[in-house]
């Protein structure tokens, strides 16, 4: 069966996808750095997320890089978990973009 062609602007939708995207991490990375601006417990999350979700690293090396940035000794496994769901939700609520917060079902 034919189709009609396509009269889509590609290397516009190219464009303006790049552009959303580059608005998309320049929110979030001014985001965790205003995190990290507030208190010495959000700067403990915003380096958390940063290292995590940013940078890409392993649980195991956020959670020695943040014991010895925070003179925390050790932080397992199971901590670096509850830090990070505070981190998360901190994120949500300081974040202005609504589409990362959740919405809540009735």
């Amino acid at each position: 069966m034919p189709s009609a062609p396509s009269h889509d602007n590609t290397q516009e939708n190219t464009i303006v996808g790049k552009a959303n995207a580059q608005f998309e991490c320049s929110i979030r990375l001014n985001t965790i750095h205003l995190m990290g601006s507030i208190d010495d417990d959000n700067a403990l999350l915003a380096d958390l997320l940063e290292y995590r979700f940013i940078n890409g690293w392993r649980v195991k090396k956020v959670c020695e890089r943040l014991a010895e940035k925070y003179d925390l000794g050790y932080l397992a496994e199971r901590t670096y978990n509850d830090y990070q769901n505070k981190a998360l939700w901190t994120f949500a609520i300081v974040c202005p973009i609504s589409s990362v917060r959740v919405k809540k079902v009735r």
